[in-house]
């Protein structure tokens, strides 16, 4: 995805906070110094490859058939 469409994603969410990083993967991943909440917001995906949550990631009740996208790491709960 495209650093555009990735802002335009996190806004959406209202995910603040937050460092888009290049990779050579994804293009890039993002790390958030903050809390995630994906809460019920009905998502099939998570369309951008997290990083680094130095909070909690809520993703919980959704359609998700994957955690493709999800953090590599969280420093509090998941």
């Amino acid at each position: 995805r495209k650093k555009q469409e990735i802002e335009n994603w996190l806004n959406q969410y209202n995910i603040r906070n937050y460092e888009l990083i290049q990779n050579a993967k994804y293009g890039y991943v993002v790390n958030v110094n903050n809390n995630v909440d994906l809460y019920n917001r009905n998502l099939k995906s998570i369309d951008i490859k997290f990083n680094h949550v130095t909070g909690w990631f809520d993703c919980s009740e959704n359609e998700l058939t994957s955690l493709e996208g999800c953090p590599n790491i969280v420093n509090g709960d998941f």
